[in-house]
């Protein structure tokens, strides 16, 4: 069961060499059949990692270290507004 969908803008930091950027995520917040809640992301239109994650953080685009995730700001919007949808295996 889908409990919210959105857009969160994530600022990612380079730990190697300081560069700083931002990106935007689609986000669904879901409830599993079994009663498991979960955040699945995505990245122009195809399924990603969490940004947050250690593994799922993108990589540098100056030097291609693993960057840090810092939440920014989240956009609530409709399943109709949303273009970026992530289907998530439940």
């Amino acid at each position: 069961m889908r409990l919210e969908t959105g857009i969160e803008l994530v600022e990612i930091t380079c730990p190697a060499c300081g560069f700083r950027w931002t990106r935007s995520y689609g986000l669904v917040h879901c409830e599993s059949p079994g009663g498991t809640l979960g955040d699945y992301f995505s990245c122009e239109g195809a399924p990603v990692p969490s940004p947050y994650a250690p593994d799922g953080a993108p990589a540098c685009l100056r030097c291609t270290r693993r960057g840090v995730a810092r939440f920014v700001s989240r956009r609530a919007c409709t399943a109709a507004e949303h273009t970026e949808t992530v289907r998530p295996a439940l």
